[in-house]
């Protein structure tokens, strides 16, 4: 009775085995439905030949009556689909993971939002050019490139929230950060020999300063020597270059602007800067101003009005010309020959030259006012070279700085 029973169960595993594979081969396994009152358990429990007289061998045989004999399938190899066409549950995950998302963040990244370290960059050749991209710059911050020299023929205004910065197509590093004398702590308690070596120093740097501000030795740009120069054009003389509200920077750390003034034109402004009229904020990085010939007035090429702001980092403002000789003993003496800050404003000297400049009062920065003003004008000098100006009148307060 055991070894029928193990019979059985292996011809029934053997059944169930090779369905679910589609190998069954008719010459090998002949199968019939089952009854649906059967189970595995119940024909294990079937005595032989108790049931129904028949023998179990007979009975798995037999076709059903009401049934019909399946149609017997040729025995062919399964073609199974190449190995790495076969998807699987990981590589779905893993395409999941490499698939980058298609949302808004994405498409910020590639088309990132123009601000101060990255604004957009427009090349202009001619002054109309120049004109129309600061008014259609707006608010945003902006950093025009001039390619070609030309001529400015009338006043261009940086308003009001507008950020600017003007360079040019002159391949010139900016200054590097200036470097102040080191001076231990201790100095004083040190013995004379070391004062001595202080004192060498800013003898040596006296030095160097009267050669860097020779116009022999450190001569201007020109249009001659093939830099972009931007020029007041010879019929304009009745207002400044720029107006600034908002924001002017000059110049970047890899290009220069250069500003020429026109000195064959004479302007006679009381009220504004010759070249720059400030009310807003200008930056100095790596330009040059010069040139520029003003008959009188209380200004300069330079003037910073109440409420304005300048700061030089860089550059140069250089040979320039702000007084009026009326006759050899008398001059009008109120001007100064770079900048002129007004009480309410503040100049911030980090770096940059001023030098060969000719004034009436000062030839160099005059600060604050010669009647006195409720208001205080700021001068703070960090750094940079003042040298080589001269005031020209017989009221000379002061070749290079004065302060009222």
């Amino acid at each position: 009775m055991n070894r029928f029973k193990r019979c059985l169960f292996v011809l029934f595993t053997m059944v169930l085995y090779f369905i679910p594979m589609n190998i069954v081969s008719a010459q090998e396994v002949n199968l019939v439905e089952q009854p649906e009152v059967g189970t595995v358990n119940n024909a294990l429990e079937i005595e032989p030949e108790e049931a129904s007289g028949i023998p179990v061998a007979e009975m798995l045989t037999e076709e059903p009556e009401s049934g019909s004999k399946e149609e017997a399938v040729p025995q062919t190899d399964p073609v199974m689909p190449a190995e790495d066409e076969i998807p699987s549950p990981e590589m779905d995950i893993l395409a999941e993971e490499e698939t980058p998302a298609a949302d808004s963040s994405l498409a910020a990244e590639e088309n990132p939002s123009p601000n101060v370290e990255d604004a957009s960059v427009v090349e202009v050749r001619t002054f109309e050019e120049l004109k129309q991209a600061i008014a259609e710059a707006g608010t945003e911050a902006t950093t025009i490139k001039i390619m070609d020299s030309f001529d400015l023929t009338e006043k261009l205004r940086i308003g009001k929230d507008q950020q600017i910065t003007l360079t040019a197509n002159n391949a010139k590093v900016a200054d590097e950060a200036w470097q102040a004398i080191e001076q231990p702590a201790d100095a004083a308690n040190r013995g004379e020999a070391s004062q001595r070596e202080i004192i060498e120093e800013a003898r040596r740097r006296g030095e160097e300063a009267i050669k860097i501000g020779d116009l022999t030795n450190n001569p201007l740009p020109t249009r001659e020597s093939g830099a972009v120069v931007i020029r007041r054009a010879d019929n304009f003389v009745t207002d400044t270059l720029f107006e600034v509200i908002g924001e002017l920077i000059l110049g970047d750390k890899e290009s220069a602007l250069y500003i020429d003034g026109n000195s064959s034109v004479q302007t006679a402004f009381d009220d504004r800067g010759t070249m720059m009229d400030i009310r807003g904020k200008l930056r100095i990085i790596n330009a040059i101003l010069m040139g520029s010939k003003n008959n009188h007035g209380y200004t300069a090429p330079i003037k910073v009005k109440k409420g304005g702001q300048l700061i030089m980092d860089g550059g140069r403002i250089s040979q320039n010309t702000s007084y009026e000789k009326i006759d050899p003993d008398y001059t009008r003496p109120t001007s100064a020959g770079a900048v002129y800050v007004d009480p309410g404003a503040s100049f911030t000297m980090n770096n940059g030259l001023i030098d060969n400049n000719n004034g009436g009062i000062t030839g160099g920065v005059f600060v604050g006012s010669l009647f006195g003003s409720a208001d205080t004008a700021y001068f703070e000098m960090n750094g940079g070279l003042i040298v080589n100006n001269k005031s020209n009148t017989r009221f000379q307060s002061g070749g290079q700085i004065n302060i009222e």
